[in-house]
């Protein structure tokens, strides 16, 4: 906080429950967009060690943090809720936004 001016704002998200991720499928799941020219490498995006909440962290450090999770935000625009499968690796993202006091 003490290098970001008041009224600063953030936006990321959270994925409490990322379990088993497989690069490979990964890539394979990503492929189809390097057809678009977006050549992105999905496992270098991925952390894989023990996650913690950006949220928390920045409300310890006297952010206004909001969190929703994905389900919800559809809810929220009239979406249909996508279904999600019990294998998915990301399990339910959470998408968090704040500003500093």
């Amino acid at each position: 906080a003490a290098l970001s001016a008041p009224g600063s704002a953030v936006a990321t998200e959270f994925v409490p429950g990322l379990k088993d991720f497989d690069p490979e499928k990964a890539r394979a799941a990503t492929a189809a967009f390097s057809q678009m020219g977006l050549n992105m490498d999905m496992p270098s995006l991925i952390y894989h060690g023990e996650r913690h909440s950006a949220a928390d962290y920045l409300s310890a450090k006297g952010w206004q943090m909001t969190g929703v999770v994905r389900s919800e935000l559809f809810v929220r625009h009239g979406l249909p809720v996508p279904d999600r499968d019990e294998n998915d690796p990301m399990g339910e993202i959470v998408y968090i936004s704040g500003t500093l006091s």
